[in-house]
């Protein structure tokens, strides 16, 4: 899988490039939410694990222009916060906010190796058996006006 891991903190970014590389997944890395739609729009990528807090666009309002703009990238959550406050000043848990702007999943830090592990295993399961069924329907080949 081609992942994209953006977060503010370079050893925490260092330390997952280095798991998922050991996975074989190819990475990318970068350290504000920016550089991410930057990113997304120049590179697809499978996958984006994407930290709440970073400087200038929140983790929030990244994670809505994602699947405003790629709604086929698949979005891992990650943060050591709990709770945020909503422009109408209610309070919110994090991971359900990201899950109603589409996260795939939520994972609060710190976080284990393997249980992070698990969750992109069981979405490249997932992944597999979609591009099976829609081989077995359309084909083997897609081309991006297609999908």
């Amino acid at each position: 899988m081609k992942i994209l891991i953006v977060d503010d903190e370079s050893a925490l970014r260092f330390a997952l490039s280095e798991l998922l590389i050991n996975e074989g997944d190819e990475i990318n890395e970068c350290s504000n939410g920016e550089e991410a739609l930057e990113i997304l729009t120049d590179q697809m990528h499978d996958l984006v694990i994407l930290d709440y807090q970073l400087p200038g666009i929140q983790g929030l309002d990244v994670l809505k222009e994602i699947k405003k703009k790629f709604s086929d990238i698949y979005v891992i959550f990650i943060t050591a916060f709990g709770i945020h406050h909503s422009p109408d000043n209610t309070t919110e848990n994090i991971a359900v906010s990201a899950i109603k702007f589409g996260a795939y999943d939520y994972v609060a830090k710190p976080f284990d190796n393997r249980e992070l592990l698990n969750r992109i295993n069981h979405l490249k399961e997932a992944l597999q058996q979609k591009k099976i069924n829609n081989t077995a329907q359309y084909g083997a080949y897609f081309s991006p006006a297609m999908h």
